[in-house]
């Protein structure tokens, strides 16, 4: 056992949503409510939650993404990808999409979405979090054919990329952008900053089209507020809701989540750094008086910094 860590719990989060059938049906356009807003609305910082649940795979689109449910990698707008060599991937693209903005989906454009998040000017969290370190250099084989070459060997390359979103060749390098332009099957429309973030549907979409035409995002951090605002039908749709909050069996949704609550113990810090001292902490915490109070009951405990699934709730 770690003993440094002395508390792991699967973290929990509510979403509240509307019940009932003839909810779904009816509406053409609905409202999310988010713990908190985004600060910008770049596509190289979609790893940020404030940003990726607003535009990624609906604005912006990756490459390939992941299954977490089976722990598979799916085709996106790349539809086969091998490793002809070690240092090499070779991904064959899909043919006739199009960005937003009329620019044609191609390897040119993947080539630049790469350079772009690579780009030292711009602190990308995709490049800091998950390509830091590791050299990847795109290059085009054919309009539909782009290869990834490498320094050192990189087996989950694939995993990496679904973390890549792809945006359009006339987003500039160097500098951020609040105009996100994807080939998703969203367009950003508007950013009210403080207030909302819309996006529509793009009726010229490659994939299926999906049914609801308007999504407007608006962000309360007050976890009861933003329950009350599904409760009355001034929203639609909440995350995050504490578990006090999330009292309605009928509107109240819990799904699985990766996200942990620990406590971290210094080592270096007297009495601390007795192993000693650690090991009584360790003891002296229950674990189970979490669930069901500072903690949603429907968590799970943890036995490491990533647990098997953690629980998120949601409200519609």
């Amino acid at each position: 056992m770690n003993f440094w860590k002395t508390l792991i719990l699967a973290a929990s989060v509510t979403v509240t949503v509307p019940s009932g059938m003839a909810w779904a049906q009816a509406k053409n356009s609905v409202t999310i409510v988010l713990p908190a807003g985004p600060d910008r609305l770049d596509p190289c910082e979609t790893p940020r939650s404030v940003i990726g649940r607003i535009i990624k795979q609906n604005v912006v689109e990756t490459l390939v993404e992941l299954d977490y449910g089976n722990g598979k990698i799916l085709p996106r707008l790349a539809e086969s990808w091998q490793q002809p060599s070690p240092n090499e991937w070779v991904f064959k693209l899909r043919k006739g999409v199009k960005f937003h903005d009329g620019a044609p989906f191609d390897a040119k454009s993947v080539v630049y979405s790469v350079e772009r998040t690579n780009d030292p000017k711009l602190t990308c969290i995709t490049r800091t979090k998950y390509l830091d370190g590791t050299s990847i250099v795109a290059s085009v084989v054919d309009d539909n054919t782009v290869k990834f070459t490498t320094k050192t060997p990189v087996p989950i390359l694939p995993t990496l990329l679904a973390q890549l979103t792809m945006s359009s060749p006339n987003t500039p390098k160097g500098e951020y952008t609040n105009k996100p332009i994807g080939t998703g099957p969203y367009r950003f429309e508007s950013w009210t900053q403080g207030t909302s973030v819309v996006i529509v549907r793009d009726d010229n979409y490659w994939g299926s089209k999906p049914a609801i035409e308007k999504a407007t995002y608006v962000w309360r951090s007050e976890s009861s507020v933003a329950a009350a605002m599904v409760e009355t039908g001034e929203a639609d749709l909440a995350f995050s809701i504490a578990p006090q909050d999330a009292t309605n069996k009928a509107t109240d949704k819990v799904y699985p989540n990766s996200d942990t609550s620990m406590f971290r113990l210094s080592v270096d810090v007297p009495p601390l750094n007795d192993v000693r001292v650690r090991k009584a902490i360790n003891l002296a915490i229950d674990r189970n008086a979490f669930l069901g109070s500072v903690i949603s009951s429907e968590a799970q405990l943890a036995t490491q910094q990533v647990g098997r699934a953690s629980l998120a709730s949601i409200r519609n």
